[in-house]
């Protein structure tokens, strides 16, 4: 089932997107939204190696561009290949993006 589908079959804020004062989605889903999408990837990039250590974010951009009156977009990449940083703390460096 694609993530979309499963969202909105999991989570019922996603089918209304709680309108806000402007009749727009409320921003704390839109962020919501984001955050979903990105720990999708990274349980896809190191769900193998969570008992290793606890992915953390080290940036988040979210970018309104105007009302949304469909549907909504969220993406979610990687700053580094995953095989990049699970190696660092198999070489006893702590990963980082940066």
């Amino acid at each position: 089932m694609p993530i979309g589908e499963l969202l909105a079959a999991t989570v019922p804020m996603v089918r209304t997107l709680n309108l806000d004062h402007v009749g727009g989605p409320h921003a704390g889903v839109m962020v919501t939204l984001g955050e979903s999408v990105g720990e999708a990837v990274v349980l896809a990039a190191f769900g193998d190696r969570l008992s290793r250590g606890v992915p953390l974010p080290v940036t988040a951009e979210i970018a309104f561009r105007e009302i949304a009156r469909g549907p909504v977009k969220a993406t979610a990449t990687l700053g580094r290949p995953a095989a990049e940083v699970v190696a660092e703390p198999d070489e006893g460096k702590r990963s980082s993006s940066r």
